[in-house]
């Protein structure tokens, strides 16, 4: 599964009509958005566009719940300086970091880049 923040709500359910558009299916399907109080997303997901807020807050809530159910985060729009965006960068090195201390299966995992995160 992918997560792909935006910093405006507007931008991250447009992108999300989009993609799911442009590959013929229904938002909610296998692309999916999640916004503060409205999301189209399945079990079937896998590509879910989100606000950087919303991000933020689930990587402040559950870290490594929330790394363990995702396979790549993908962070456009960092050119737009937020404080949101530099605290997601700030809590994702964190929290992959910590991953990789554990021997976790991530980014610079067992069977990841043994280059670590953040070197």
């Amino acid at each position: 599964t992918l997560g792909v923040p935006h910093p405006r709500r507007i931008s991250a359910i447009g992108l999300a009509d989009r993609v799911a558009a442009e590959r013929g299916e229904r938002v909610g399907d296998t692309i999916g958005y999640a916004v503060h109080l409205d999301s189209k997303v399945s079990n079937r997901t896998r590509v879910t566009f989100v606000t950087t807020g919303i991000l933020l807050r689930r990587l402040q809530s559950d870290p490594m719940g929330y790394l363990s159910k995702i396979s790549h985060v993908i962070v456009d729009e960092v050119h737009e300086r937020s404080a949101d965006v530099d605290l997601l960068l700030l809590h994702m090195r964190s929290a992959l970091r910590s991953l990789y201390e554990q021997g976790g299966n991530g980014v610079g995992g067992k069977s990841g880049n043994k280059g670590g995160v953040g070197n």
